[in-house]
């Protein structure tokens, strides 16, 4: 199965993320949730790029 999930991130978490704050990711949902705090520093490397 494939699952896309859109994430919209406001100027300041952006510039956030740039500078080093620390990402954490996370499901709410009334099925299921889950939290990864702090995300992996590749993942967060690789959002970095991207947003460059």
């Amino acid at each position: 199965a494939v699952h896309f999930l859109r994430f919209e991130l406001s100027e300041k978490m952006i510039s956030d993320i740039k500078q080093g704050a620390a990402l954490g990711i996370g499901i709410d949902h009334r099925n299921y949730s889950h939290e990864v705090e702090p995300v992996a520093g590749s993942i967060q490397d690789a959002l970095i790029a991207d947003l460059a």
